[in-house]
């Protein structure tokens, strides 16, 4: 699965995740995205996006609100 973060100024972050997991902030409730998700749409609010890696390394990238779109192949976050 591929994760791309969008911002107005191009990419911020694009890496393919293999075993790991991203967790959100949505607006309906935090939720944990693995690989294989079904297709989801939502909105983010105010916290932090945490991208799992494979080795348990952990990337923090705050946001204030935004849209997360998932498919089976990518994960595209708009900030």
């Amino acid at each position: 699965m591929i994760l791309k973060i969008h911002s107005l100024n191009g990419i911020l972050y694009e890496e393919k995740i293999k075993n790991g997991s991203v967790y959100v902030p949505a607006f309906s409730g935090d939720m944990e995205i693995l690989a294989g998700h079904s297709p989801i749409l939502t909105f983010l609010k105010k916290g932090d996006v945490v991208v799992k890696k494979e080795d348990g390394e952990k990337e923090i990238f705050p946001v204030n609100s935004g849209i997360l779109e998932c498919n089976t192949k990518e994960i595209n976050i708009l900030i």
